[in-house]
């Protein structure tokens, strides 16, 4: 039990006449404050915990993301190359195919990078007007040889006009 002692002097033209003792039975508050101190230390100790590791997911992330840009790197700049020199439409398409899904690697991996960025809150979505037919076009276009290398075909069926959606483009 604990008490809170009060003590008041009962004072009458100056003069002391008597001192009121008071005690209050403070057991429960003092139980209470204790645990909402032992609260707020176990809430400081696991945000600490958590802070650590979103600091680790974010380092893992950008390592994971320069290992996989670096050998990505001299294959964009080999294919640019590459599709400047080709006059057969053959092999220039496929090569453009190479290059379309390597800029989409790259791409992906920069969108790894914003999940990360989006999983801590500080990615930015930049919305924008977006085409759907377009881009359903370029997957399809992108699709198309993995589609001949299994022997079959891919071809679109689309409407003349889909409508335009307000997203994040690269996204």
């Amino acid at each position: 039990v604990v008490l809170e002692p009060s003590i008041n002097r009962i004072k009458r033209d100056g003069q002391v006449e008597g001192i009121l003792v008071q005690a209050k039975d403070i057991t429960e508050r003092k139980i209470s404050q204790e645990k909402l101190a032992e609260l707020y230390r176990l809430e400081r100790d696991l945000r600490r915990q958590i802070e650590a590791e979103m600091k680790r997911r974010i380092d893992f992330s950008r390592v994971l993301a320069h290992e996989l840009k670096t050998p990505l790197t001299p294959v964009l700049a080999s294919i640019e190359s590459l599709l400047a020199e080709l006059d057969d439409e053959r092999l220039s398409s496929l090569a453009t195919n190479i290059a379309r899904g390597a800029r989409s690697l790259n791409h992906r991996i920069d969108e790894l990078l914003d999940l990360e960025r989006g999983a801590v809150g500080l990615l930015e979505l930049n919305r924008e007007s977006v085409d759907l037919l377009q881009i359903i076009r370029e997957t399809a276009d992108s699709l198309a040889p993995v589609a001949m290398s299994h022997g079959q075909s891919l071809s679109l069926d689309l409407p003349p006009l889909l409508p335009r959606v307000a997203a994040g483009a690269s996204r």
